[in-house]
């Protein structure tokens, strides 16, 4: 059978459909950005969207939730997105992996390389597999390894059996475990493949470049031509539960495949899809079809009877101001400043027509004689020829040139309704010298007020009426003679008229809805239609052959069924959701072609509907929690480990104190195709019996609960059905603990035990207290002992001693220039370090410009015998860091008197570099110096004292410095040696916490 249904699909010719409804989400909408490359539905009925720099997307049909680089994912590009059997959801990005457990993301990078990641699949051992740009990975034991020897590319995986499928740039590849097994004929063993899927049924579909794509029957790759005939290359596959199999390409577009008659049908530009380049399909649980495009975003194949035209279909221009349908079945456009005409779906722009005239054309009409009239804003009425246009305005006799209604007369001429001028009646005249024209001028008044005029419609009768913005709704009972129809209390602005077949007439109002007028032996009948409405608002009317009336509004449009009199019996909105998708419509632009279909002109193109597609959805909504709230507060799992699961389930029931009687669930129901229809109900069993009534609402709050356990019951679904299961949560609300029984037990043991213990709890009491007095006392003398010790070994009187001698020799050189400067450098010095010595921390700023002052003395008085280097990290702000003065000092005196000081063979270099490791802050104190084994040597006893009083001293302090919860202060000291063993310097490295305030 299926070689049958292959060679009929190559020999048989192409069907192409008519354009059918596509609806289209792009960054206007919400969404990241406008590449898709990757879709998922997830287990709770999300639809996930990967873009191509805006990272990914969660969509609930209402709101897309974007997720970028500051939640976690590693890379804003996303190749690929799966969702593994444990609830997980993998991103596959341009540069690693990520993961998403439904509460927070990871990401993860190939060892030692950067692989893109452009196909994921589970084994059946629930094993992930990753195709990445350089081969096949596998993550095991939270750690990637390569799987396959191949480097090729891997484009996409797909199992049979417990074989897996892989898709690469070098060909087509078949594994059983770890071992190869060789490829069905039917195709090149190192024809680049794009992508393999495996249909609802089990067999397999394989899609690549060229003319073709390929399923494996009987053991045999067999092809299948594709509709376009010309070599394409095939992005992605999707299969319906019914068998037809979906084709995204590069750049023609999509082609769905009826296995039936294995026929086509192909979605381009002209048939609604905005987009040539689609890169990836899905066809969710509900059988809905979505295309993600490269530049157009995300698209919904919504499959309903409105097909949609705009500029994206070659319509010149976006608003549609009025339609006609001539004898030749031709639909004449309004569009916008130009005049166009559609013949078989084409469309002609008649500009270039001699005597053409820009203008809104605001209505359009076909005489007796079968020639086309058109009524503009400012230009008057023309009539149209395939040669040209012949126009007529105020010069030739018209009494305005702004013609907002047209209709036929039944004399053969044309009736022309102004905006506030009245009716002009205009009919062709031969004579002996020719054709002419006799333009005869009636205005419209009542009660010597001029009427402004909507619209003029021809009665059953012949009679004309007309729809004003000022005098409601007026009938002309003979020529120049007016009269007001309704009662005074209902004039008002009429927009548009439309007569039922029974001969009533309807009439669209500006802001009062829909009134029915009904005429009768007994006399007039009004009836009207308001709130059932979705737009009180009405622009245009018009009946559909079942005898149901259509209005539009500028919320799309509104489809009345009427029953029997006129009687209605529901409404049926059409907006975005449904494939409308001009939303606000324009005055009367509205009319039914002679096949039965609606058409409908908006200020963004026009809708055309035919019926057929309007099979209420037998699937309920998807429910979830959205988020749970206690007292206003959001829970989630790492508030309630215990109770909540990464997607907001509930993993055991949920225990609250008698305080905590204050919740709030806020539902999830998700139906990507029509999520403004959604409706929820809820109860709390045992506190309430009853559902609450159905409602748009998604919150349901219950306050003080009184102890107890309950059963909190929730379901979504629609006014007409279907409903989802109730979603169930236990919780119980415990009483307080002094209306338990144990309680009462523990309240009589404490009363007895209360005299006893409050003599001993007192004498603890001071007893404790006086403890803590003397550690507090203790505590205090260690510390000003210790800042004695470290303010005594902060400068060494011979730096003092040396300093000053330095400069009195200059001042004996009489060089009073340097010897000002390095004096005030020294007293600088020396008041910094009375005045830091005065607090506990000082910014990283002040201790800078200490150290900085202190080397260049020091260098200065041992006549400029070493270098020194002070370099603090690019992102510390060195005022905004703090740090115990001087505890860098006494390593920067040690590098210079022990280190560098009886160097002779290199020029001595003290450096110190600060920098931020996390929440530490790293202080290098490096020399190149002799080494602390040969300072030993050379150092006199005094300063090896006072080096190991330092040493001692700063130890203490940095064990002060420990903060709870943090990796405690370090001193490290290393010895630098050259290759061959002799000594290059010393390193001292110094790790304390991060201080972003003084204490």
């Amino acid at each position: 059978m299926i070689r049958f249904l292959l060679f009929f699909g190559m020999i048989s010719g192409w069907l192409f459909a008519k354009q059918e409804g596509f609806r289209q989400y792009s960054v206007a909408e919400g969404l990241a950005q406008s590449q898709v490359f990757a879709l998922l539905e997830d287990h709770q009925g999300y639809l996930w969207i990967g873009t191509q720099g805006g990272g990914v997307n969660r969509w609930d049909g209402r709101t897309f939730r974007r997720y970028s680089l500051a939640d976690g994912l590693g890379n804003a590009k996303i190749n690929c997105l799966f969702q593994d059997k444990q609830r997980q959801v993998w991103l596959g990005t341009q540069q690693g992996l990520a993961r998403f457990n439904g509460h927070e993301f990871e990401h993860f990078s190939f060892p030692g390389q950067e692989l893109s990641v452009l196909s994921l699949t589970e084994t059946p051992d629930n094993r992930l597999l990753i195709g990445t740009s350089r081969g096949l990975w596998q993550w095991r034991s939270d750690s990637l390894f390569r799987l396959d020897q191949t480097t090729s590319m891997v484009r996409s995986l797909a199992w049979t059996g417990d074989s897996l499928w892989v898709a690469t740039q070098g060909g087509l590849i078949l594994l059983h475990g770890n071992q190869r097994l060789p490829l069905p004929t039917g195709i090149s063993a190192t024809k680049p493949i794009e992508v393999v899927r495996k249909a609802a049924n089990g067999t397999l579909w394989i899609g690549a470049y060229g003319e073709d794509i390929y399923v494996l029957s009987n053991g045999k790759f067999q092809p299948l031509r594709l509709p376009w005939g010309l070599d394409l290359l095939v992005t992605d596959l999707a299969f319906t539960d019914k068998g037809e199999m979906w084709v995204a390409t590069q750049d023609q577009g999509a082609a769905r495949w009826h296995p039936a008659d294995s026929s086509w049908s192909r979605f381009g530009l002209t048939e609604g899809l905005p987009n040539r380049y689609v890169k990836c399909l899905l066809v969710d649980s509900r059988q809905e079809v979505w295309l993600g495009t490269s530049g157009s975003g995300l698209c919904h194949y919504t499959g309903l009877p409105f097909a949609f035209f705009d500029r994206r279909q070659a319509l010149p221009e976006q608003a549609v101001y009025a339609l006609h349908e001539d004898r030749a079945c031709r639909i004449w456009i309004g569009n916008g400043q130009r005049l166009v005409r559609m013949e078989n779906e084409q469309f002609t722009d008649l500009s270039g027509l001699p005597g053409f005239r820009p203008s809104k054309y605001k209505a359009i009409a076909e005489d007796r004689q079968g020639r086309i009239w058109v009524g503009t804003e400012g230009r008057g009425i023309a009539m149209v020829t395939d040669s040209s246009m012949i126009w007529l305005d105020q010069t030739n006799g018209l009494p305005s040139d702004w013609v907002r209604s047209l209709a036929p007369a039944a004399d053969g001429g044309m009736w022309a309704g102004t905006a506030s001028m009245g009716l002009a009646h205009v009919r062709s005249q031969e004579d002996s010298t020719g054709s002419s024209w006799v333009i005869g001028k009636e205005p419209i008044r009542v009660g010597g007020v001029q009427a402004s005029l909507n619209q003029i419609m021809p009665g059953p009768d012949g009679r004309i009426w007309a729809a004003t913005r000022n005098l409601g709704l007026l009938l002309r009972i003979q020529p120049g003679q007016w009269k007001q129809v309704l009662p005074d209390s209902l004039q008002l602005d009429i927009r548009s008229m439309a007569f039922d077949d029974g001969g009533a007439l309807w009439l669209g109002t500006a802001d009062a809805g829909i009134i029915r007028l009904e005429t009768g032996a007994e006399g007039t009948a009004l009836h009207r239609i308001r709130e059932e409405l979705s737009s009180q608002v009405v622009y245009l009317l018009a009946f559909d052959e079942w005898g149901d009336l259509w209005a539009g509004s500028e919320r799309g449009m509104d489809r009345l069924i009427l029953g029997g009199n006129g009687k209605l019996l529901e409404v049926h909105h059409f907006g975005p959701e449904e494939g409308f998708g001009g939303i606000e419509t324009c005055l009367n632009a509205a009319m039914r072609d002679r096949e039965g279909r609606m058409w409908f002109g908006t200020i963004n193109g026009m809708g055309r509907w035919q019926a057929g597609g309007e099979a209420e959805s037998a699937h309920p909504p998807e429910l979830s929690l959205n988020e749970i709230r206690l007292f206003y507060t959001p829970l989630n799992p790492v508030k309630a480990p215990n109770v909540l699961g990464p997607w907001n389930e509930f993993l055991r029931p949920w225990i609250l104190s008698f305080r905590q009687n204050h919740v709030s669930f806020d539902l999830q129901g998700i139906d990507l195709k029509r999520p403004g229809e959604v409706l929820f109900q809820w109860r709390m069993l045992e506190a309430e019996a009853d559902w609450s009534p159905p409602s748009p609402r998604q919150t349901a709050t219950y306050s003080n609960l009184a102890p107890g356990s309950y059963r909190f019951q929730a379901k979504a679904g629609f006014a007409g059905g279907p409903w989802s299961e109730p979603l169930e949560i236990e919780l119980e609300v415990n009483p307080p603990f002094w209306a338990t029984w144990w309680f009462r037990i523990s309240a009589s043991v404490a009363v007895l035990s209360l005299i006893v213990g409050i003599f001993r709890f007192r004498i603890n009491q001071v007893r404790q207290r006086a403890a803590r007095e003397r550690q507090r006392l203790e505590l205090e003398c260690d510390l000003i002992e210790l800042e004695q010790k470290a303010l005594r070994l902060q400068m060494n009187p011979h730096f003092i001693f040396n300093a000053l001698n330095s400069i009195q020799a200059l001042i004996a050189r009489q060089d009073p220039a340097s010897s000002r400067y390095f004096l005030s450098k020294f007293s600088r010095l020396m008041r910094q370090v009375l005045e830091n010595s005065r607090h506990a921390r000082v910014t990283l700023a002040q201790e800078q410009q200490v150290l900085e002052d202190y080397l260049a003395l020091e260098k200065f008085s041992r006549g400029d015998s070493f270098d020194f280097e002070v370099e603090i990290e690019d992102s510390l702000d060195p005022e905004d860091v703090w740090l115990p003065p001087m505890l860098l000092q006494p390593f920067l005196e040690n590098a210079i008197i022990h280190g560098i000081s009886s160097l002779t063979e290199r020029r001595g270099l003290v450096s110190l570099r600060i920098r931020e490791e996390g929440e530490e802050l790293v202080c290098e104190i490096r020399d190149n110096g002799v080494g602390r084994r040969r300072a030993q040597e050379l150092g006199s006893q005094q300063d090896a004292r006072h080096k190991s009083m330092a040493l001692e001293v700063t130890q203490e302090r940095l064990e002060r410095l420990a903060v709870p919860g943090r990796p405690a202060p370090q001193l490290r000291i290393e010895d630098l040696t050259a290759p061959g063993g002799g000594p290059t310097g010393t390193l001292v490295l110094i790790q304390i916490p991060v201080f972003e305030q003084p204490a």
